[in-house]
């Protein structure tokens, strides 16, 4: 779905749609939610709000998800698909409790398989207070890094319709955003892989 129509979409169905939205895209949601804040068109707190307590809330569904059903099938298919064994299930607790904020943040960044990692930690048991302290640093460094940089951007532009006149340089720095975003998320990939690889 391009920009131009997932902004058209938000423009007409506003609050509403902002869920579902987040569900399929919530990187590029957040900055063009940020920027239509900016020009009046959201109330810029209440859509924040709405942001982390979905993120908050799929969070502890996938915790729970694996927390309940580490004996499924279903937990067998999430650490196959993670790429953990159960031999490795110590080293992956540890760390969780030795690097947890960082660990989060490859969980929550990593794209695709972002939920796995979240229910592998409700597998190894991990304290659920701790995991919901990360989780929201970690949304609100996301999502509020990319809020504020649409917010801001946003500023550039008088209205919507200037914006859409100029969205070619929208576009560009919704694509740099998002190079960015992805290019972090495989280096936190790789830096909690070597370091998986230290614990073992």
């Amino acid at each position: 779905m391009s920009a131009v129509a997932i902004t058209a979409l938000i423009l007409q169905y506003r609050y509403w749609i902002l869920i579902p939205l987040t569900f399929i895209e919530g990187p590029i949601i957040g900055f063009i939610v940020g920027a239509l804040s900016r020009m009046g068109y959201f109330d810029p707190f209440l859509a924040f709000s709405i942001f982390i307590a979905r993120d908050m809330l799929m969070d502890v569904a996938w915790y729970y998800a694996g927390s309940h059903g580490s004996k499924t099938r279903f937990a067998a298919w999430m650490l196959r698909k993670a790429r953990i064994q159960e031999k490795d299930l110590h080293a992956v607790r540890i760390l969780w409790e030795t690097h947890g904020l960082r660990t989060m943040f490859v969980a929550k960044l990593s794209y695709g398989i972002s939920q796995l990692f979240l229910a592998v930690a409700g597998v190894v048991k991990f304290p659920l207070p701790k995991f919901l302290k990360y989780a929201i640093i970690v949304a609100l460094i996301e999502y509020g890094g990319l809020f504020l940089f649409g917010y801001y951007v946003g500023g550039a532009f008088n209205s919507f319709a200037d914006l859409l006149s100029n969205i070619q340089w929208a576009v560009a720095i919704l694509a740099l955003v998002i190079a960015v975003y992805y290019v972090f998320t495989h280096f936190m990939r790789r830096k909690a892989i070597e370091e998986e690889e230290e614990v073992q």
